[in-house]
């Protein structure tokens, strides 16, 4: 069955990949963004999306977004107003998703917020989960691990070109990964049947890797020797910040705690990728080439 979806985020890495993967279902995607004149965006229009202009921070420019809409996907990012400025938001966005009477809200969280980490970005997500239940709509909850696209970001990439993947984790200490691709995978299979998930909140992880391993498969999609270093939390803290340092502490304590085989075969309709895959996919001639904004 084909939905009216509004994906917001689309224009990033996250809502992006579920905004082309519902296009490719069938299904009807409306793109809610600030910038209806950016590349991204125009990217999807021309797959088909409606873009409509919008903000989470102007609530009177949200309800024409819903228009004739089924479903919502709904995500936030504490980059720009900080963790509780995206609470604000997404509850600003999910009050107007409920007014306008939408069937079904996916909502991505983060894996594991619902179990009280202490980290800001995680106790941000949880407060909007909190509010989504209460809402009387049906939803989703995804919560992905850590975007496998970390190491390509500018600022591991600076490390990279010395030869180093710097991380503050132990050797030995694994740490679990998502593929963007399977979290569109998962928002498809939501789709597909919303019945079967409506009030089920699922944390994602497509692979789990230690820092060695991923050096040495760095190495290999690189065309470069990459070593792991470790660095220090407080390393990290100074870049960083307090709670960039706050989550790699609770990861080196331990972190995740998903079963991701046992999720994998409760839902292998997603297709799940690992982290060999989603190198393979990379372009690593223009990856090394980034520059840290910093």
């Amino acid at each position: 069955m084909a939905f009216s979806v509004l994906v917001t985020g689309a224009t990033g890495l996250q809502g992006g990949a579920v905004a082309r993967r519902l296009l490719e279902d069938g299904h009807t995607v409306t793109v809610l963004t600030r910038k209806p004149d950016s590349a991204p965006a125009r990217e999807l229009a021309g797959r088909g999306a409606r873009l409509v202009t919008g903000d989470f921070t102007e609530p009177a420019s949200l309800p024409g977004a819903f228009a004739g809409v089924d479903v919502a996907f709904a995500m936030g990012t504490p980059l720009e107003a900080g963790p509780d400025g995206e609470t604000r938001q997404a509850i600003t966005l999910l009050d107007a998703a409920a007014a306008a009477g939408v069937r079904h809200v996916v909502y991505s969280s983060a894996a594991n917020a619902d179990k009280g980490t202490g980290i800001s970005w995680f106790d941000s997500k949880l407060e909007v989960e909190k509010h989504l239940s209460g809402l009387g709509v049906p939803w989703t909850i995804v919560a992905p691990a850590v975007f496998m696209e970390v190491v390509s970001s500018a600022q591991t990439v600076a490390g990279l070109r010395e030869g180093k993947l710097i991380m503050p984790l132990s050797p030995d200490r694994t740490l679990q990964y998502v593929d963007p691709e399977d979290i569109a995978g998962f928002v498809s299979l939501v789709l597909a049947d919303p019945g079967r998930f409506a009030g089920r909140r699922v944390d994602l992880v497509s692979d789990v890797t230690t820092g060695p391993a991923l050096a040495d498969l760095l190495t290999r999609h690189t065309g470069r020797p990459i070593t792991y270093t470790r660095n220090t939390v407080e390393e990290l803290r100074r870049y960083g910040g307090d709670d960039v340092a706050k989550m790699f502490i609770w990861f080196e304590d331990g972190g995740f705690d998903m079963d991701a085989a046992a999720l994998h075969t409760e839902f292998p309709e997603v297709g799940w990728h690992t982290f060999e895959q989603w190198a393979a996919r990379q372009d690593w001639a223009e990856v090394m080439n980034r520059q840290p904004a910093w």
